[in-house]
């Protein structure tokens, strides 16, 4: 899962010309910026979900590990341009807490979701169904009609379920890009600015 976003050089290209090297590195010094910032809101928006329930909840901290950004060169028609890329990879369920959508058990007939007093305070399960089950748990129906895995001490450890429905927009990927664009926007001026007087020999 990933969002880009591109400079080209042609509608400069004269200008471009006379001082490409600089051009390249001033935008290329831009775009990176432009990532760190987009990763660095990211990962806080997601510490501030531990704390103030916003966002999503770090448990292993995969999810936060995957964010990234990469600038690479391209080529189109004959005029080079820079692109940037800030992506999630290696997490499965990033597309899913990003654009929404329902999960099904694959396997099995319920989705076993963990209850908070077989979770640790990151949020990471304790036991697994089968394990409560091996300790002597057992099945029942709540007041409201859910199905429970119970220990053996009559404690809920997990409800049953047979879909369960994520919304969209949850990780936060396009909100935090999209909310850094006047930021980009003043970068990529003042980039566009500095690389135009370099290519003029340094005159404003």
């Amino acid at each position: 899962m990933s969002v880009r976003s591109d400079m080209s050089f042609a509608h400069v290209k004269r200008v471009f010309a006379k001082a490409p090297t600089s051009t390249l590195k001033r935008m290329t010094r831009a775009l990176n910026d432009d990532g760190r910032e987009w990763e660095g809101d990211m990962i806080e928006r997601m510490r501030s979900g531990v704390t103030s329930g916003g966002g999503l909840r770090v448990r292993s901290g995969a999810l936060r590990r995957s964010l990234g950004y990469r600038v690479t060169s391209r080529t189109q028609g004959g005029t080079g341009g820079i692109g940037l890329r800030v992506f999630s990879a290696g997490v499965t369920y990033a597309p899913i807490q990003e654009l929404g959508g329902v999960i099904t058990p694959k396997r099995a007939k319920w989705l076993t979701i963990p209850l908070p007093p077989n979770m640790t305070p990151a949020g990471v399960t304790r036991l697994t169904a089968r394990e409560v089950i091996n300790k002597g748990g057992f099945f029942a129906t709540s007041k409201k009609g859910n199905l429970l895995i119970f220990n053996r001490a009559g404690e809920p450890q997990f409800v049953l379920k047979k879909k369960v429905r994520i919304p969209k927009g949850r990780l936060g990927f396009v909100k935090t890009w999209d909310r850094n664009e006047p930021s980009r926007f003043n970068r990529h001026r003042r980039a566009l600015r500095l690389a135009i007087k370099d290519a003029r020999g340094g005159l404003a």
